[in-house]
């Protein structure tokens, strides 16, 4: 699911990242402890990275 991030799992406070997640009585919990492997922690740094970016040039298309 698509939250906003709170830098689990090493990506940016703030980023709407997609996480593994629990919903109870309508209030969700990101899963904690998945160990994420080599090949999917390079991808998790790529999407960070990229959405950080998107953000960045957002903000910047908002301040002209």
């Amino acid at each position: 699911m698509a939250i906003p991030s709170t830098g689990d799992y090493g990506i940016a406070e703030g980023v709407c990242y997609s996480y593994p997640v629990t919903i109870h009585n309508g209030e969700y919990k990101i899963v904690q402890g998945l160990e994420v492997s080599p090949f999917s922690r390079k991808a998790l740094d790529a999407t960070n990275e990229e959405l950080l970016s998107e953000k960045a040039d957002a903000f910047g298309f908002l301040e002209q």
